[in-house]
């Protein structure tokens, strides 16, 4: 016995000495650079999804410090998860999240909120799937309303503090075999497709200056075999950019093996850039990879030879934190919390070798406010819908809309709706929706001419006027409502009759009107539909202008004695 227990006592010491010589070497060597300065300096995110526990456990210090030196941002993992939040429902659980961002604010670090909506049954409290799984299940409009004030929430909590958002979580899933490839997840099951148009509409207004992520595994396009998902999430994310959702980026999640096609990866990530997107790499591990410091450095040279991407996140620090086991081999720290040399290595060298060039345009991109992607619509006729319902469904369930010049006085009670109706001049409407002479609520549309309509909505009250995609005309309470793409434009007519170069421009932009006609008029409008600048009788087939313009995106309208032309322009 007494052998057996010294034997323990000195395993315990060698251990502990092990463990002091450790964070010895790594305080002696504080003053070199760790991760977190180089990615400063690459005006990138090197961050890691970390747990409370493994903050809280003692001895704690050479993680704490590990973490501060190389990582300028974390984030708890798995506390903004659903089930842990809003265990209750209506009460919501901040605490632990909280105090991430607390000590993160204090070490100068980011955190990013992950993630607001998921399918997993694992990770939704028994509340939630009692209406998803029993009887009687929640209508449309309950689990609506449920996530709405699930995302409003939390989004409205961290107001200002949290930079970054993944809205929804992994709705692809080629398998379920949806024409468009969602997953048949509950929320897409009693909502409908539009749970994500939804989602992303209410996380921005909930905080309109955070970057809003649709976040997403086995859609990098490493491999053949994720062609299909690739493509699949591109598809959605025109389609949302199309309606004017306020999408801004695509989570990669990067679960990898001892596999990877770098090149591959980069060519996603520049394709998702040309529509104007944000990319993160989110959750970057890679199975059995201890020995292959290579894969490390090409993953991470993906994202910094690409300024749409700013972000790469590792799912956890150290191989005895990581969701695989400590036995995968998965991160850049091993069990015992010590850097792996060679792909720490990697890592340091591949973030000292970014292209200051692309540094350059990453910090100028990154800077754009975070508005939804496409313009307001200027559109001159409109019809508003309720969700998911077009013209010929209207008809035939025997609904009606009604307009309003006055709260009372009817100008239009459209029997069978068309594609379209024209309501004249600059003033406030009301519209509402009859069946069996039971009639909604009516609501409010303020259109403000700008040339031509711009179609608006005062919900939250401020005085001015909220995107047209915001517009409600429902008898029962619901989230975005989206309009027939018969109805109302949401996307804008790019001409091939005028240029703009340089595109994205720093400080000026030359427009070039290409055939015989001449400029007469140039307006420009911000994404709130208000006109930032114009020039009026130019008489010339070119023009510079854009000096007095803030960074971000706009609409550029061209007039010429015969026609109007219309394009994007961005500034960094």
């Amino acid at each position: 016995m007494k052998s057996i227990i010294s034997k323990t006592v000195l395993t315990s010491l060698r251990l502990h000495f092990l463990m002091f010589v450790f964070f010895f070497l790594y305080i002696t060597n504080a003053n070199a650079q760790g991760l977190s300065e180089l990615a400063t300096n690459a005006g990138f995110n090197f961050g890691a999804g970390i747990t409370i526990q493994q903050y809280l456990e003692k001895p704690d210090s050479l993680f704490k410090a590990t973490l501060n030196k190389d990582f300028n941002m974390y984030f708890e993992g798995n506390k903004m998860k659903f089930k842990n939040v809003q265990a209750v429902r209506g009460v919501f659980d901040f605490s632990t999240y909280d105090s991430v961002l607390v000590m993160a604010e204090k070490n100068g670090k980011q955190v990013r909120g992950h993630c607001l909506i998921w399918h997993s049954i694992g990770q939704n409290p028994g509340w939630l799937r009692a209406g998803w799984e029993g009887t009687p299940k929640w209508t449309r409009a309950q689990l609506l309303d449920i996530m709405k004030v699930h995302i409003s929430t939390i989004v409205s909590h961290y107001k200002g503090r949290i930079k970054e958002w993944d809205v929804v979580n992994e709705g692809v899933y080629l398998e379920n075999g949806h024409p468009h490839g969602l997953r048949t997840s509950y929320w897409q099951q009693i909502i409908g497709d539009d749970y994500i148009d939804s989602a992303f509409v209410w996380a921005h207004r909930a905080d309109p200056s955070a970057y809003l992520y649709y976040n997403e595994f086995g859609a990098e396009g490493a491999i053949a075999s994720e062609y299909a998902k690739r493509d699949t999430v591109y598809n959605l994310m025109k389609r949302l950019l199309a309606k004017g959702i306020p999408v801004h980026g695509v989570g990669l999640q990067c679960h990898f093996g001892n596999w990877i096609n770098a090149g591959a990866i980069s060519a996603n990530i520049k394709k998702l850039g040309e529509l104007g997107l944000r990319v993160s790499m989110t959750e970057v591990d890679m199975m059995n990879t201890t020995n292959l410091p290579g894969n490390w450095k090409a993953l991470l040279n993906a994202a910094l030879e690409n300024y749409n991407c700013n972000t790469f996140v590792t799912c956890g620090v150290d191989d005895g934190h990581s969701w695989f086991g400590k036995d995968c081999g998965c991160l850049a720290w091993d069990s015992v919390m010590v850097a792996k040399a060679s792909i720490y290595k990697a890592l340091s060298d591949a973030l000292k070798a970014a292209n200051p060039n692309i540094t350059a345009q990453r910090l100028a991109f990154a800077s754009q406010l975070p508005y939804p992607q496409t313009p307001v619509p200027l559109v001159t006729t409109g019809i508003v819908y309720c969700q998911g319902e077009t013209a010929s469904t209207l008809a035939a369930t025997g609904k009606k809309l009604r307009w309003y010049a006055s709260p009372t006085a009817t100008i239009y009670d459209l029997t069978a709706p068309t594609p379209s109706t024209t309501v004249p001049g600059t003033k406030s409407y009301y519209v509402s929706q009859t069946l069996n002479l039971i009639e909604s609520p009516r609501t409010e549309i303020k259109i403000t001419v700008n040339k031509k309509e711009t179609w608006y909505k005062d919900e939250d009250g401020d005085g001015k006027g909220d995107p047209a995609i915001f517009v409600q005309s429902c008898s029962q309470p619901v989230g975005y409502v989206k309009e027939a793409a018969t109805a109302i434009e949401t996307t804008y007519a790019e001409s091939n009759h005028i240029s703009v170069f340089p595109q994205p421009f720093k400080s000026t932009f030359i427009l070039k009107l290409n055939g015989d006609e001449k400029i007469v008029k140039v307006q420009v409008f911000n994404l709130a539909g208000a006109m930032v600048e114009t020039k009026n009788n130019i008489d010339s087939p070119t023009l510079v202008m854009g000096e007095t313009l803030q960074s971000g995106m706009y609409l550029l309208v061209v007039h010429t004695e015969k026609n109007t032309y219309q394009t994007k322009l961005s500034k960094f």
